[in-house]
């Protein structure tokens, strides 16, 4: 096995681990849920996506995502994000409409594809940041669902991509 994948996924299960590790002990608001979106590498791929989100103190939360970058152009990508948010109500503290800015890394493989016969071709594996921002929106105060919008822009090594995404989710 290529040492530098092994270090990418030893980094990702580390990641991981301190994520799940932290749920119990906090008892922020929590969210689970699904995304779907386009992302702005090779012209406009569809992109889905599960995320979960752990909130640590009023205006900081953790917000872990997998996304798959669907195949267009002969590549398509499994993205491992770590992101921080830091959610503000729109209108008063107990608004159900909050923005948050956005920043986190990434760990990327990109698989390239031959022209019609499906065969791989090649992977490359990138790790990079993420900054971005979104819109978030609860439909009711006894409602346990949140629908959301977000952008980001994907930095990494001749990878960099732009990501727009809207989701729903449950909370808990």
């Amino acid at each position: 096995m290529n040492s530098s994948l092994l270090k990418i996924k030893r980094l990702a299960a580390v990641m991981l681990c301190a994520v799940v590790g932290l749920i119990p002990a906090l008892a922020g608001e929590k969210a689970v849920g699904v995304a779907g979106g386009i992302s702005t590498r090779n012209g406009v791929a569809p992109v889905a996506g599960v995320y979960f989100q752990l909130g640590v103190i009023p205006h900081l939360r953790i917000a872990p995502s997998l996304n798959y970058q669907f195949r267009k152009h002969g590549a398509d990508a499994f993205a491992v994000n770590l992101d921080v948010h830091s959610p503000w109500a729109i209108v008063g503290s107990d608004s159900r409409l909050r923005v948050y800015p956005l920043a986190g890394f990434h760990i990327a493989r990109w698989n390239y594809f031959r022209n019609g016969d499906g065969e791989e071709r090649g992977r490359i594996d990138r790790i990079g940041f993420n900054v971005g921002g979104g819109v978030e929106w609860m439909p009711s105060k006894d409602m346990r669902l949140k629908l959301y919008a977000e952008g980001k822009y994907r930095y990494a090594h001749r990878f960099d991509t732009g990501v727009v995404t809207v989701g729903i989710g449950y909370v808990f």
